[in-house]
């Protein structure tokens, strides 16, 4: 998860831009959540699918979970980058 740290500002243009930073943050992390959720979702079905012994539709299931984790590569990347680039702005939480 990445947070925007909190500024203490008068200003009103460096509010707005910080409330617009701050919404770009929560939307990257809403992203990393459904992910993370997608992820789950997958798992049970592979499982039931395993279950019931349909090996077909498992390894569909096996190629949407490997999609989904690389979607998950590329917004932690995104996240670890911003993070770099604004070390004084951002902070990178890991995810329990």
């Amino acid at each position: 998860m990445i947070e925007l740290k909190p500024i203490d500002t008068d200003s009103e243009e460096t509010a707005r831009i910080f409330d617009l930073t701050k919404e770009s943050c929560e939307r990257l992390n809403s992203y990393l959540l459904d992910f993370i959720e997608t992820i789950q979702i997958l798992s049970e079905r592979k499982n039931k699918l395993a279950a019931g012994g349909d090996a077909a539709a498992v390894t569909e299931v096996d190629d949407s979970i490997t999609f989904v984790e690389s979607k998950i590569a590329e917004v932690t990347e995104s996240m670890k980058k911003i993070a770099e680039w604004m070390p004084a702005l951002v902070e990178l939480k890991e995810v329990q």
